[in-house]
């Protein structure tokens, strides 16, 4: 069973300013698509990840699904079998072309990680530029209900300064946002408030040079 809105792309026009990046509705064939996946998110065996220096700072909790364009077997007996059949989706060429036509790049011959991430009160990733072997990530968010005032907005930043904000992407769920790397490509997660009645949920593929 197809998961993905194929047609995603079609009609989203790639933004340029500060950088290129997209926010895209209705990312799966239906809601009801979406709503079943946010039921299933996982809720185990996530690895606690923070770091605190002078190059980048974050807190946060991931599980990863796909490593180097493989399904980690290990992992995939612990979720339920839509999220195996969802990567599978996304290791497809279908979704590969499509994704390549909307960012106007190829993205023949990279490798793709998969990566379950939640963000508990108080997780929050710093401004940052993505490694340079990272050529295009999406970000598809499940979470039925989320507030604005729970914090965790996807910030895209004019510049390294965390305050010099953009546009603020939402967590809502049947959505996505797609960044594009560069030298220019400023991004952060805003820190998850102490109001939030759920974890920030998502799902990040990432598309890099081997």
């Amino acid at each position: 069973m197809k998961l993905l809105n194929i047609k995603l792309f079609e009609g989203n026009n790639i933004e340029t300013i500060p950088f290129k990046w997209g926010s895209i509705n209705d990312s799966f064939i239906s809601k009801d698509i979406a709503l079943q996946l946010c039921l299933k998110f996982p809720a185990n065996n996530f690895k606690h990840t923070i770091k605190n220096d002078s190059n980048k700072n974050y807190n946060m909790y991931n599980l990863q699904l796909v490593k180097n364009s493989e399904i980690i077997s290990t992992n995939s007996e612990i979720i339920d079998d839509i999220w195996t059949n969802f990567a599978k989706e996304l290791l497809s060429d279908s979704y590969r072309n499509t994704l390549e036509k909307y960012v106007g790049e190829s993205l023949s011959n990279l490798k793709m990680d998969i990566i379950f991430w939640r963000y508990e009160k108080g997780c929050w990733l710093d401004a940052h530029l993505d490694k340079e072997e990272k050529l295009v990530t999406q970000i598809f968010y499940f979470n039925e209900h989320w507030e604005d005032n729970w914090g965790g907005h996807l910030l895209v930043l004019n510049s390294e300064n965390l305050n010099d904000i953009a546009h603020k992407v939402s967590s809502k769920v049947n959505s996505s946002a797609i960044i594009y790397r560069d030298e220019n490509s400023w991004h952060a997660v805003e820190e998850v408030s102490n109001l939030a009645l759920e974890s920030r949920k998502s799902l990040q593929v990432i598309f890099y040079k081997n």
